[in-house]
């Protein structure tokens, strides 16, 4: 009795390491990507244990409402399971789960691209007014501002950049850009950007469009409304 007992338990832990062979596994030799805002890019080709036939590559994001994101901005060759994304790619962390699929069993992975917005220089200005139809033709391009790496802003109102006219702090979450700043004319007083970052085609490639004021809410809004900002970079 105690023989097939033995037995059987040999023949239950030899499926066992069968089943751990047949297994599928796929694996990117980057799972996080760090990428800089406005550019293009592809892994490698991952690593896969097919057992037997080598099958195909699929992959979805439900972070951007299902397989549109897929093939508009981040696309997959189907046969070497190589990712690509072109400009579109949004601010932040964007996940796509890539899928191997077997004879007879799949496996996936997630793999995220970083996108990153560093430092910019940008021409722009502010309105007196928010209207209640938003338009940003009444802004008037009066200032220049530079956004360092190191989260650090400053304005001018002139060429050569000599006369600074505002510093501060600037910070991102997603495409959302919030510049937090003191005018030299008004030093105590807390004035805030708050807006969007957007990419385009041509030039201008970048833009900052949003509302400025003074004071923040802990929604990230501005608090005081005073008008509009728009700024460009090319």
């Amino acid at each position: 009795m105690k023989r097939i007992v033995i037995v059987f338990f040999v023949i239950l832990l030899s499926c066992s390491k069968e089943d751990e062979v047949d297994k599928l596994n796929i694996s990117y030799e980057q799972e996080l990507i760090e990428v800089d805002f406005l550019t293009t890019g592809e892994t490698a080709e991952p690593t896969v244990n097919w057992n037997q036939n080598k099958g195909f590559f699929k992959a979805t994001s439900r972070q951007f409402h299902g397989d549109e994101f897929v093939g508009r901005v981040v696309f997959l060759d189907s046969l070497t399971g190589v990712l690509s994304w072109n400009k579109r790619l949004p601010l932040g962390e964007n996940k796509i789960e890539v899928t191997a699929v077997g004879d007879s069993s799949e496996a996936s992975v997630i793999v995220i691209i970083k996108n990153s917005f560093k430092k910019g220089f940008f021409v722009g200005g502010f309105s007196d007014e928010v209207p209640e139809e938003i338009d940003y033709s009444i802004v008037t391009y009066d200032t220049f501002m530079r956004l360092e790496e190191n989260g650090s802003t400053t304005m001018w109102n002139d060429v050569p950049l000599t006369n600074v006219i505002a510093f501060g702090e600037w910070y991102m979450n997603r495409s959302q850009i919030t510049i937090k700043y003191s005018r030299e004319s008004q030093p105590d007083e807390n004035y805030v950007i708050v807006g969007r970052l957007y990419g385009k085609e041509g030039i201008p490639k970048m833009e900052i469009k949003g509302k400025w004021g003074i004071g923040i809410t802990p929604d990230n809004e501005v608090d005081k409304e005073e008008g509009l900002v728009k700024f460009e970079n090319d």
